[in-house]
């Protein structure tokens, strides 16, 4: 056999090797890898829903990422098309009450409202989390009520110039008669899409700045 092409079937062989070894810690298991992101799901204990973990590296800073994700009022134009309408209904020092209403391609429209918080902001780093509010979730409404929306997302500074890891774990439940292979595709997509989104704002305000006399 070719020395090269051996030497490229062991390469492979090891990293199949490793990748199984990192989908066991924790329960999570890799479903998907690529160059600046990878995808993990886990079980969600006591039901057949998979919650979704994604590590990402992102251009940006700690200042600027704080800055987007915690403007509730940019929410609507910041996740089009998925987020109709947002509104802030309760505001804390730390936290924010926000209704939202999604549009989900192929299904009817969800809606929820939320606690959305952050804490342990430093320099090099922060936390977000929400969850469900019982606040407007139990009134009766047009739209299919969302069962579960929670998570939580860590922004980190690396080593690297102009560098950011974050780390999102959700767990998305849409309410009414979806297939639950389907809950569990689009949970694992959103949470890659939420922080795209955020790394494309992150770019925009920087050009806007740049371009502001």
């Amino acid at each position: 056999m070719n020395k090269a092409l051996l030497i490229v079937i062991l390469l492979f062989c090891l990293f199949n090797i490793s990748a199984s070894e990192q989908s066991g810690k924790d329960g999570w298991t890799l479903k998907k890898k690529e160059d600046r992101y990878q995808i993990y799901q886990k079980k969600t204990p006591g039901s057949d829903f998979k919650d979704a973990k994604t590590i990402a590296l992102i251009t940006g800073s700690i200042d600027e990422s704080f800055k987007v994700v915690t403007d509730p009022a940019n929410f609507t134009a910041l996740f089009n098309p998925h987020v109709e309408r947002s509104a802030v209904l309760k505001k804390k020092e730390k936290c924010n009450e926000i209704y939202i209403l999604i549009n989900p391609p192929l299904f009817s429209r969800r809606e929820t409202t939320v606690e959305v918080c952050y804490s342990d902001l430093s320099e090099t780093s922060f936390k977000l989390n929400w969850k469900n509010s019982d606040t407007n979730n139990s009134a009766k409404s047009e739209y299919v009520r969302m069962n579960t929306f929670s998570g939580t997302c860590s922004f980190s500074r690396t080593e690297a110039n102009d560098e950011l890891k974050v780390e999102c774990i959700t767990s998305l439940d849409l309410g009414g008669s979806i297939p639950i292979f389907t809950i569990n595709d689009i949970n694992s997509r959103a949470v890659v899409q939420f922080i795209w989104k955020i790394y494309h704002e992150i770019l925009n305000q920087r050009k806007n700045k740049g371009g502001q006399k």
